[in-house]
């Protein structure tokens, strides 16, 4: 199945979330990396993720300030709009899915 990197960044992050139990950076960062690599068929010609992966090699940055160094390059100071960011930021709910959230954000919806 072919989809777009939003779907990706979103599938990585929720499989990062199941793993660690936490957000981490780090972990999220590699783990989008290496499915990014098993999926051949994006190819190298994207602006964003290989030239993310690019800093981190080669410069020892870390997820996070690449990403913003990239999109920076891309983006100016006017950043993307953020036209992925609502598909993307949906797996975070994982890490919140406890017993008590959810007997907490019951307690919540009945007000």
């Amino acid at each position: 199945m072919k989809y777009a990197d939003d779907t990706a960044m979103a599938i990585g992050l929720a499989e990062s979330l199941i793993a660690m139990g936490r957000v981490d950076q780090k972990h999220r960062g590699e783990w989008f990396r290496a499915n990014d690599g098993r999926e051949s068929w994006r190819g190298d010609e994207r602006s964003g993720p290989p030239a993310i992966f690019l800093l981190v090699e080669q410069r020892c940055l870390s997820y996070p300030e690449a990403s913003r160094k990239v999109g920076e390059a891309l983006y100016g100071s006017v950043g993307s709009y953020g036209n992925g960011a609502a598909m993307r930021i949906a797996p975070l709910d994982c890490s919140f899915m406890t017993i008590q959230n959810c007997t907490l954000m019951q307690r919540l919806l009945r007000c």
